[in-house]
């Protein structure tokens, strides 16, 4: 889940997620012990990779960024957004987006990633 948002966040904001990846990092190394130090510097560069992957796809107008992607789904579905992935199968890369609509229903959105069509949208 953290993933999830820190790739959000690196999406909509490079700069602020970059910090924020470094400040988790470091928090959580500071207070782990050493055997669990290794995995989690292994795990925070994982994340940082795919939040790299992410802004240069953006960067490059191979997907658009995330912000585009929440204005179309909260028009199409205005709620509240629980969770946002990004994910490539079969070569094609798209976002699913969770909303809490605003009757307290969980709706999933999967949108394609480069132009923002709907692909898919039902209860979650």
């Amino acid at each position: 889940m953290l993933l999830v948002f820190l790739l959000a966040l690196a999406i909509a904001h490079p700069q602020s997620a970059a910090a924020q990846s470094r400040s988790s990092s470091s928090s959580s190394q500071s207070s782990s012990s050493s055997s669990n130090n290794s995995s989690s510097s292994s795990r925070s560069s994982t994340k940082h990779s795919d939040q790299d992957e992410a802004r240069d796809a953006v960067r490059t107008g191979k997907i658009m960024p995330l912000t585009a992607i929440l204005e179309i789904v909260t028009k199409r579905e205005p709620g509240t957004v629980m969770e946002v992935e990004l994910e490539t199968k079969d070569g094609k890369v798209t976002y699913r987006i969770e909303v809490l609509n605003d009757k307290g229903r969980r709706r999933e959105i999967r949108l394609d990633a480069r132009n923002g069509e709907v692909l898919w949208a039902g209860d979650d």
